[in-house]
């Protein structure tokens, strides 16, 4: 199982003007995860994997205030770190070509973050035998310390994917 997640988020203010114009902030968060898989339980309309591998994160974030009164001024701080990754995934039909499916992952345990929890429920429709697409909800949250680096962080929202079985 491969899964890539890449979200950017910026943001701009005129709270501390004059004394710089304008302060700008970005946020880019990447990570790939690459898991193997091995059926522990299933049916005919159901299966259950436990899964198992590793996460590559790299984040950075930048702020820049812009010259008012002040000069300029500008910063980035990032990181980049594995995580070993294990957990569960599941999948049920519930008619002939739409199912539910998600997963319960967990990581870092003090290796790469302190921790990592990734969670994610959706339904899908199974458009061929190899491949189907999928809206659901995902929840992650990550704590990674190291140094000055500070990352905790949780991400949530609506998923919309699509899955090619080979």
């Amino acid at each position: 199982m491969l899964d890539l997640f890449h979200a950017k988020l910026s943001a701009s203010n005129t709270g501390l003007a004059p004394l710089w114009s304008q302060t700008d902030v970005e946020v880019r968060e990447t990570f790939v995860t690459l898991l193997g898989q091995y059926k522990i339980a299933g049916g005919a309309s159901h299966e259950l994997w436990a899964v198992g591998g590793g996460r590559y994160w790299d984040i950075s974030t930048g702020i820049t205030l812009r010259p008012g009164f002040a000069a300029g001024q500008s910063g980035t701080i990032g990181d980049s770190w594995v995580d070993p990754v294990i957990g569960l995934r599941g999948r049920a039909d519930l008619g002939e070509r739409s199912f539910v499916t998600g997963w319960a992952l967990g990581g870092g345990f003090g290796l790469g973050s302190e921790h990592m929890i990734d969670l994610f429920a959706g339904v899908g429709y199974q458009f061929t035998p190899t491949t189907s697409a999928v809206l659901g909800y995902r929840w992650m949250s990550v704590d990674r310390r190291d140094g000055a680096f500070l990352f905790d962080v949780d991400t949530k929202g609506p998923v919309l994917g699509v899955t090619f079985r080979f």
